[in-house]
């Protein structure tokens, strides 16, 4: 379970910082009048936030699972707890990946 926790917590920060770069992106598209909406995820995705950008949602995530694993003090994490919380990074993910393929801005640019 150690190393799931911690794989999941490395996966954590990929999102994080391709979020970061995702939301500049959003924030380019807004600028040029593209991307109008309140929030990228409907209220009933399981998340516990509602944002027009992505850094909101993987911090989310980020605090749900650090109560779970007591600040990363705790190795273990419940199965069920974990794969809520997996599919929504999931989710965070698939965005990134949709929204990298159809813009010329790739996220691996800087």
């Amino acid at each position: 379970m150690q190393d799931i926790v911690e794989v999941f917590r490395q996966n954590l920060q990929l999102a994080y910082e391709n979020a970061k770069q995702t939301d500049d992106i959003l924030q380019a598209l807004s600028e040029q009048g593209l991307g109008k909406f309140n929030a990228i995820f409907p209220k009933d995705a399981g998340f516990n936030c509602e944002a027009n950008r992505l850094v909101p949602y993987v911090e989310d995530i980020s605090m749900r699972f650090y109560d779970a694993t007591h600040n990363g003090a705790k190795e273990k994490i419940s199965p069920t707890e974990l794969a809520v919380l997996a599919d929504l990074l999931k989710k965070i993910f698939v965005i990134q990946a949709k929204l990298a393929e159809n813009t010329i801005i790739k996220l691996d640019e800087n």
